[in-house]
């Protein structure tokens, strides 16, 4: 059976954890690995060939819109949705400008709506929460 390659990036190891037991629960995605920020999610991207990555923009060290930036140009980039408590428009903007393909913002998920988000991107999709 395929299943989704999945990458979750996110500097809180509680958020992170909170995230494993539905998406691990959901049949079709796999979950590869974790990245506390953005430096290790760029090298995790070229280590695992995760499907999606599951990116937070506000990470130490290395945002996530600069991880964005490094990981979308390369030959197997993941596709890479946004899931952070910022709405600012210009995050918005500037994550898709960089490549990523879907936005979620942390306090309207859903475990439907992120499981939908992520069929959406792995299937080419653009997602964006209402």
């Amino acid at each position: 059976m395929f299943a989704i390659r999945l990458l979750i990036v996110d500097d809180h190891n509680f958020f992170r954890r909170s995230l494993m037991g539905p998406l691990e629960a959901e049949q079709a995605i796999e979950v590869v690995g974790t990245a506390a920020s953005g430096d290790e999610a760029v090298t995790l991207c070229r280590s695992l060939n995760p499907d999606v990555a599951l990116m937070d923009l506000n990470m130490p060290y290395l945002s996530g819109l600069a991880a964005i930036e490094r990981i979308a140009p390369t030959a197997k980039a993941p596709a890479i949705l946004v899931l952070t408590g910022s709405d600012k428009p210009d995050n918005v903007i500037d994550a898709f400008t960089l490549g990523a393909r879907g936005y979620l913002r942390k306090d309207l998920i859903t475990d439907e709506l992120l499981i939908s988000a992520i069929f959406t991107v792995a299937s080419g999709g653009i997602f964006l929460d209402p």
